[in-house]
């Protein structure tokens, strides 16, 4: 039983997964080899079923490429350690999840569409984000032209700066959220623990982990069959690809725009967010469905009140939200985005103060900012130096690409 005054989902959530006393390196040979296998054969393939259905491969190349290295060790009579096996699925989670070019391709679409157009934004892009409109890039849907040099130049110096940030500035966070504030991670267990499955059967030792790792493998096999499989299967037979589930959700704003004006509704079929609701914390949960609730509340009184100008009936539930996007929640969402930071600011400040001094009777004793012996940690001021000389560089370009925004906002 967990201590009075200690959340009990949070104690079960660090419970799942003990903490490591001993650290090993996890870099090796076959987890470069695991990487080059993923650029060369998964990374094509998740752009393609991207292009196709909306979705990428995702956690698929990952688990798959596991699966495939754990199977050939085993026949081969070698052992996967767990470390192996964890870094390889970060690596792949990696190199999946960095296509830079699908942003380009939206950045073309926002040039051209009829949309942009109409709002007048279309021609104020400028060529630095995408090439213009009548250009060969665009017209002959290539890549290879020189219209599209300073817009993958800066992609490429935005994709290495932001990996220096997000490494630097996030191990930080994991020092300070980890170490010395001991805080729970609900999703890190998911992760952990099916790594640990599958180092677990390259020493012959299936355990319920195992168990649970194939039957959720099998449970999600069976729905892209006919999720994505058989859409993309028709879709090269067929002028029109055949959908027994819509992808990516069941569109429901026409049969709801009489009684809900304004709001966009639909039933998402992505199995990944169902299944997650069981995992996420259950406030994380309400919190999700009850904006979900003030959304439907909300947009049709804005609509009423004449806030929402740009909707029309009949529009369905991508055209709704573009528009509503536009009239009234991005402005909406930047001020919540500046009320939770300052919340979450006056929050942290006003418990440090109160932390001072001796902890509480039933307050949980905090970590330590000393490194743990063996597992490799970095000097916190040279990531921190790191993390400022890259936001600074970020700054500049900014400044540099826009010379007229006001710099202290940057």
């Amino acid at each position: 039983m967990p201590a009075i005054g200690v959340d009990a989902e949070l104690e079960e959530y660090r419970q799942l997964m003990e903490a490591p006393t001993e650290f090993e390196e996890g870099f090796t040979a076959k987890t470069i080899v695991g990487a080059l296998f993923i650029a060369f054969i998964f990374l094509p393939g998740s752009i393609y079923l991207w292009l196709v259905a909306g979705h990428t491969l995702g956690a698929a190349a990952q688990w798959v490429t596991v699966i495939l290295f754990v199977e050939v060790a085993r026949r081969s009579f070698m052992v996967l350690r767990r470390q192996e096996v964890y870094l390889l699925v970060y690596v792949a989670a990696a190199l999946i999840g960095t296509n830079p070019f699908q942003g380009f391709i939206w950045n073309v679409y926002l040039r051209t569409s009829h949309v942009t157009k109409g709002l007048g934004i279309a021609d104020e892009i400028p060529t630095w984000i995408v090439p213009v409109a009548n250009s060969p890039a665009i017209i002959h849907r290539t890549f290879i032209h020189r219209d599209w040099l300073i817009p993958i130049a800066i992609m490429l110096f935005g994709n290495t700066v932001g990996r220096i940030k997000g490494f630097s500035f996030g191990y930080f966070l994991f020092r300070l959220t980890s170490d010395y504030e001991r805080l729970p991670f609900p999703m890190a267990p998911v992760g952990a623990l099916s790594a640990t499955a599958l180092a677990e059967i390259t020493t012959k030792e299936e355990t319920w982990r195992w168990r649970l790792f194939s039957i959720g493998a099998m449970i999600g096999l069976a729905w892209g069959i006919f999720y994505v499989g058989i859409p993309t299967l028709t879709g090269a037979l067929m002028s029109r690809p055949l959908q027994l589930i819509k992808i990516p959700f069941i569109d429901l704003t026409h049969n709801t725009q009489n009684v809900l004006p304004a709001t966009p509704t639909g039933i998402g079929t992505d199995l990944g967010a169902f299944l997650y609701g069981f995992v996420a914390p259950f406030w994380s949960v309400t919190g999700g469905f009850l904006a979900a609730v003030m959304v439907m509340i909300l947009n049709p009184i804005l609509y009423y009140k004449g806030i929402l100008r740009q909707w029309r009936h009949g529009m369905d539930t991508i055209q709704t939200q573009t528009v509503n996007h536009y009239d009234f929640w991005l402005s909406a969402s930047i001020g919540v985005s500046l009320a939770v930071a300052t919340i979450g600011l006056v929050t942290v400040i006003t418990s440090a103060i109160k932390a001072r001094g001796q902890l509480g009777e039933h307050e949980r004793e905090r970590g330590s900012w000393a490194p743990r012996p063996g597992r490799g940690d970095f000097p916190l001021p040279i990531i921190l130096s790191a993390y400022v000389l890259a936001s600074l560089a970020y700054i500049y370009l900014a400044h540099t690409l826009v010379p007229h925004f006001y710099l202290w906002f940057l």
